[in-house]
């Protein structure tokens, strides 16, 4: 069973990643760290799905994560993995926000990146790529779950 890792992406702003550690873990990554790249900052959290009392721990920090937000438009993406304790409390806490499943579009943004390569090294389609890229950043905030 993969561990849940949770991402925001706002349109103007680099992303926070919540993911497993320990509790009340926040970093802010190294610019120019490959391994992180477009990250501004990770939130931790000890949340296990065989543990129930663990329900609101990644949701409490996704919340954090898309307080600027809280009037905005909220995308999520990936509702087949995503747990039902997590959209709900996000959904509670931010009662103003209008939620959109944005799966399909960034779906079809992952297809057109990943697409074989081509003589010139460029993958094809890049340029459809980046202007579906624009598409979701022209969105106030998607929150996306792998």
């Amino acid at each position: 069973m993969a561990i849940p890792t949770l991402w925001s992406f706002p349109r103007d702003d680099e992303m926070t990643v919540v993911c497993q550690g320990p509790f009340g873990g926040s970093e802010a990554t190294a610019q120019g760290d490959q391994n992180w790249r477009g990250v501004k900052r990770i939130l931790t959290t000890p949340s296990y799905a065989s543990a129930h009392y663990t329900k609101e721990y990644d949701p409490e920090l996704a919340a954090t994560a898309l307080k600027p937000f809280a009037q905005a438009t909220i995308g999520y993406v990936g509702t087949y993995q995503m747990s039902y304790a997590l959209l709900d409390y996000v959904k509670r806490a931010f009662p103003q926000a209008r939620f959109v499943d944005a799966t399909d579009m960034v779906d079809q943004i992952k297809v057109i990146k990943s697409a074989g390569r081509d003589g010139s090294g460029e993958a094809r389609g890049v340029d459809a790529g980046r202007r579906d890229a624009r598409r979701v950043r022209s969105g106030e905030a998607w929150h996306a779950r792998h």
